[in-house]
């Protein structure tokens, strides 16, 4: 079977919307061709499940053309399971060593509802999204950062934990019982079949400095217990990600998000503000201080097959 489709670029926000709503889903203003990307039909074969298992799903890719128009072949036999589509702008980044090619820089753009294989036709799928830039004013600071990082010390029973954003992630230090745990906390895009899931968050570098037997009982130091439990009390912060996305989004264009899925394209740490420290024997210092950004992109249909 082939999924045919075509790319497109909203370049009038509002235009758009009006042409959306008034023709019934079949806008004729305030688009243009998009141009290559790639594609990715990701299904839910072979346990019926999008879920992550030990077998991996299986997917398959395809390019859209310099007009945005793609075609992609999955097997027939594959009718009985189901399909997702996700679009993917394409940066190439140059390493600039001898003989060694561009690197390619996936972003992702535009995630669809999951839909049966067996309703897939030849009708091409038109497919229009909407990158966004999001000003750095309006991140997540600093300060709320330090919020969640209270909500952590109460749900993992901490004595202390302290976070910081870097120009990458959230460093946190944690300490129990004499014990120090050092981890990162990576948001990162979801493309998730789970289209309310905006952000991943991914503990990493994980460092454990123990003092002695009791603290390990105390708190379980399996690397994937802790980072289970330090997803558990980041909820809040990807809760507040997913506020702000859509509160920008319902400003910018009052009721799309209805009518929208939304994914993140880019996440970035500007340097926001400064804050001013009297460090003993130092006097005062000034340190810069980051915010977690989101560039949100909105794609239109939800469902491509209805």
């Amino acid at each position: 079977m082939k999924i045919k489709g075509k790319l497109h670029r909203i370049t009038n926000i509002q235009t758009f919307v009006a042409s959306f709503l008034g023709t019934g889903g079949k806008p004729t203003t305030g688009f243009a061709n998009f141009g290559k990307a790639k594609i990715h039909v990701a299904t839910d074969a072979p346990l019926n499940s999008f879920s992550n298992s030990f077998i991996p799903n299986m997917s398959f890719k395809a390019d859209a053309n310099a007009n945005g128009d793609f075609t992609v072949e999955v097997p027939d036999g594959m009718k009985s399971f189901r399909g997702r589509l996700i679009a993917y702008d394409v940066t190439l980044v140059n390493v600039n060593l001898p003989g060694v090619p561009s690197i390619e820089i996936l972003s992702p753009l535009y995630r669809s509802a999951s839909f049966k294989l067996d309703q897939v036709n030849g009708v091409v799928q038109k497919i229009f999204v909407f990158p966004s830039t999001t000003p750095d004013d309006q991140g997540i600071p600093a300060g709320e950062v330090n919020k969640e990082a209270d909500k952590l010390k109460k749900s993992l029973k901490l004595n202390k934990v302290s976070a910081s954003i870097s120009s990458n992630a959230i460093k946190c230090t944690a300490e129990k019982s004499g014990g120090v745990i050092k981890f990162e906390i990576h948001p990162k895009p979801s493309t998730s079949s789970d289209l309310s899931e905006l952000v991943r968050l991914s503990v990493e570098e994980m460092d454990i400095d123990l003092p002695g037997p009791d603290w390990i009982t105390g708190l379980c130091v399996n690397k994937d217990d802790i980072e289970k439990q330090v997803r558990n009390g980041v909820k809040g912060f990807a809760a507040t990600v997913n506020d702000q996305i859509t509160a920008e989004i319902e400003k910018a264009a009052p009721g799309v998000t209805a009518l929208a899925t939304i994914t993140i394209s880019k996440i970035r740490y500007p340097v926001t503000s400064s804050v001013t420290i009297k460090v003993p024997g130092v006097g005062n210092q000034t340190f810069s201080q980051r915010s977690i950004v989101v560039d949100p992109t909105i794609g239109v249909p939800i469902n491509l097959y209805a």
